[in-house]
């Protein structure tokens, strides 16, 4: 019987380890329901083990798993204080009210620990439909980046979304959208180096003219590829 019972830990335990390997929330709630049933009973560890099971089921979908990449060009500077090129972001489910928010604040800290990287791209590989709250929170987001001379861009999204960000006062999308990493790279090259001669011409005193030269600076390319490419 001994045996059998420490096959059976140690079968439980492989299997703890596994589940930590794919998701840690997950044996977190493990543990909760473990020591709750020991110290306080069964009823109130299956009650407690209900209740951090929910508590995750909410949590995850509010703070999304974003992956992300910073993208930096050969002539850059090798510090990040110097460098260029753009970083991107990519979250693993849709946009939605309670995702947005995250999604938000994780661009604006990329911001903050990047600041030389005027470029932001999103990539919406992952998102399937985006709902008028969160259109209406990237709007907002995109004028604020405007702002500080920041810039927001899509990679991977739905054409059919240029009539939502329409009505929340983003007629740019359809500017902003690209399908193709090669034509979205060329294009942020390009207005990287109009940025720098401009920058590089102007008297000290009139630099902060740049962003309005900027935006009068359009670069219209069709927006057609062969199709969607991972993050590099």
């Amino acid at each position: 019987m001994f045996f059998l019972s420490a096959n059976s830990t140690d079968s439980e335990l492989l299997l703890t380890m596994i589940t930590y390997t794919f998701s840690g929330l997950d044996v977190f709630t493990c543990l909760v329901t473990f020591f709750a049933s020991i110290f306080l009973g069964m009823e109130y560890g299956i009650a407690l083990g209900v209740l951090a099971s929910l508590i995750i089921y909410f949590y995850r979908p509010v703070r999304p798993n974003i992956q992300w990449c910073k993208v930096d060009y050969p002539s850059s500077g090798k510090d990040d204080a110097t460098s260029e090129g753009y970083i991107c972001l990519q979250p693993e489910l849709g946009l939605s009210f309670p995702t947005v928010g995250w999604i938000q604040t994780s661009i604006n800290d990329m911001i903050l620990r990047y600041p030389s990287y005027s470029y932001i791209v999103l990539d919406c590989i992952n998102i399937k439909s985006v709902d008028y709250t969160a259109a209406t929170a990237l709007a907002a987001l995109f004028k604020g980046l405007k702002k500080s001379n920041k810039n927001l861009l899509f990679y991977q999204s739905d054409e059919d979304w240029v009539d939502l960000f329409n009505s929340v006062g983003l007629p740019e999308y359809s500017r902003l959208m690209f399908q193709d990493l090669n034509l979205l790279e060329s294009v942020i090259k390009a207005r990287l180096r109009i940025a720098r001669e401009k920058s590089a011409s102007l008297h000290p005193e009139s630099q902060r003219l740049l962003p309005v030269l900027e935006e009068r600076e359009s670069i219209d390319s069709p927006q057609e590829g062969p199709g969607p490419s991972n993050i590099p």
